[in-house]
């Protein structure tokens, strides 16, 4: 779930919980990705319902997609679901971040926050959802220090394996 932080009150706050992270209030688009805190049966009904209604087909023809569903969420348990809910949240964050890049809008994703709080400030909670991550999005101001400094990367060898 994606969620767009317009109301600057609301970004004061949430930047209170992200650890004063001045992006969170000084970019102009901020989203905070989020994921459901139960990843369980209803899920995946909700999901088979959509492909069903997507695809104009009758959900009883999705059997095999929810039984594979089920089974493989219940393999997870509920902690493993979680977690693997979470990854999927970073294939979409790589996305984004991708699409921005490819648009010349600079992107920061940020994970120091405190999701409990970040909840609390957005509601999530009460929709059984889960702050993950968070991106700030926008243009770098001109004056950027940043801007001019070596970028600081591992060495190729430490990061890549060939075989």
């Amino acid at each position: 779930h994606f969620i767009v932080v317009e109301d600057v009150e609301l970004r004061k706050k949430l930047r209170t919980a992200g650890y004063d992270q001045p992006q969170i209030t000084d970019a102009s688009h901020f989203i905070v990705l989020a994921t459901e805190k139960n990843v369980d049966a209803s899920l995946v009904e909700k999901f088979v319902e959509n492909v069903a209604t997507t695809r104009n087909i009758p959900v009883e023809s999705l059997t095999g997609l929810r039984d594979m569903l089920n089974g493989a969420v219940g393999m997870k348990g509920e902690e493993g679901a979680r977690e693997w809910a979470a990854r999927q949240v970073y294939i979409a964050l790589g996305v984004l971040l991708a699409t921005a890049a490819s648009e010349g809008i600079d992107a920061a994703p940020m994970e120091g926050f405190d999701p409990e709080q970040f909840d609390v400030i957005l509601g999530l909670t009460e929709r059984d959802l889960t702050s993950r991550v968070m991106v700030a999005l926008g243009f770098r101001a001109s004056d950027d220090p940043a801007t001019d400094m070596a970028k600081v990367r591992y060495a190729e060898e430490q990061v890549f394996t060939t075989m």
